[in-house]
């Protein structure tokens, strides 16, 4: 597994896959946005998710705990974890849903943070899914 770097205060944008890519149902992207949602203002404050057929998308600033900051492993092992279980749940199987690795980096300004939110939104349009990133229902934007 890459390392991953963490700078105190900062934002990151971060990418994850499905496990070989596989699409996920209608169903199952409902359940990975409402499980971002369920970790944001609790493990990370959530600036934007975008839930597209094989990857997600988050830009998500780190939250602190009694141990200091929540690292980005820990994050996404939640997400992963709670999303996969629910997912396997509601589509009756059993197995893997996401790929071990994942993509972090941190954005150092808030062009740089506005400029990922809007490439977070672009996707759907950008994949042929919308042609406006408002009637994209995986999408959530702060």
């Amino acid at each position: 597994m890459l390392p991953h770097h963490q700078w105190k205060g900062k934002v990151f944008f971060i990418t994850f896959c499905t496990y070989h890519r596989q699409y996920l149902t209608s169903g199952s992207r409902e359940i990975v946005v409402h499980t971002c949602l369920a970790g944001n203002s609790k493990l990370f404050l959530l600036h934007a998710v975008v839930i597209m057929p094989d990857h997600v998308h988050l830009a998500l600033s780190l939250m602190t705990d009694e141990q200091g900051e929540i690292p980005i492993p820990r994050i996404l092992q939640a997400i992963k974890s709670a999303s996969a279980h629910r997912i396997n749940k509601y589509l009756g199987r059993k197995g893997r849903v996401w790929q071990d690795e994942s993509f972090d980096r941190a954005v150092r300004s808030v062009e740089n943070l506005r400029g990922k939110i809007e490439y977070i939104a672009g996707n759907p349009v950008r994949s042929g899914l919308v042609s406006d990133p408002a009637d994209y229902r995986w999408l959530w934007t702060g």
